[in-house]
């Protein structure tokens, strides 16, 4: 099994307690001498303290996967929507 991936990842913060991100990742594999397949995924979101001190926080996010099975070649695609709230002390 042979692989060979990539990451870039941008965060913005517009104000204090206030950031978005932009994400890609990219990843080559193969197996013995199959063909090379590749798996990419983007994602996008942001980031929101409700608090002065940001130990509670609410972020939202999009994500875009694309996956090709290093044997067979078939191709899958997910959407990911995710909403999650934090909470630190």
């Amino acid at each position: 099994f042979i692989s060979n991936g990539y990451r870039a990842e941008v965060d913005y913060y517009i104000q204090r307690g206030f950031a978005v991100m932009a994400r890609y990742d990219r990843l080559g594999q193969a197996t013995g001498s199959g063909p090379l397949t590749h798996t990419s995924a983007w994602n996008i979101g942001a980031e929101k303290a409700l608090t002065e001190l940001g130990n509670v926080i609410v972020r939202a996010s999009y994500g875009h996967e694309r996956d090709q099975d290093p044997v067979s070649g078939a191709n899958f695609t997910d959407k990911l929507f995710k909403l999650d709230a934090r909470v630190m002390w």
